[in-house]
């Protein structure tokens, strides 16, 4: 929607999915396809349309070596983009960082993560920072989360312009990726 309605390009950093099954599941999503109508080849030229424009860089960000997901280097990585000329940024599975879900950990972690993520959006105000984290284990089968039902909620929710709770039920193709 940036895309179509103000020209802004995004970038996608996913810490849990392949690049290859963030970029099916987007191409899912907008040609407004079921997973079985999508499986059955129904036309996505549209979002083959918006995708070939670069509308959307899936970047997996460390995945395969970990050690390098710091603050730090999320930061660098911001700055490049934006140079570039992206202006929407979303980090997916913050839930997956190193020492995110350990409860010893968790805190100092976010904190760290969320001051970074802060510190972007003052530097750079015309950004578009989307953070997506699972909500924590007391909370996974509520129909609608509060602030304090997010993992690493304190050090992430209190530094956020607007929490967006979107909860639905569906199913993920554990081959494929793709939501049905």
């Amino acid at each position: 929607m940036f895309y179509t309605h103000n020209g802004k390009t995004s970038v996608y950093f996913t810490l849990e999915m392949p690049e290859p099954i963030v970029r099916s599941r987007i191409l899912q999503q907008w040609s407004d396809l079921t997973k079985s109508e999508f499986d059955q080849g129904k036309s996505s030229d549209q979002a083959i349309g918006l995708m070939n424009k670069d509308a959307i860089v899936v970047d997996d960000f460390y995945t395969e070596d970990t050690k390098f997901q710091t603050p730090e280097t999320f930061s660098d990585w911001v700055a490049e983009y934006y140079r570039l000329g992206f202006r929407i940024f979303h980090f997916d599975h913050l839930h997956e960082l190193e020492g995110a879900n350990d409860n010893a950990k968790n805190q100092s972690v976010t904190e760290k993560w969320a001051k970074t993520f802060q510190k972007i959006c003052k530097d750079h105000p015309d950004v578009w920072l989307f953070v997506y984290a699972q909500p924590n284990g007391a909370a996974q089968n509520r129909k609608i989360l509060r602030r304090t039902d997010i993992a690493g909620s304190k050090a992430i929710t209190q530094k956020c312009d607007y929490l967006i709770s979107l909860n639905r039920n569906f199913e993920i193709d554990d081959q494929t990726g793709l939501i049905s």
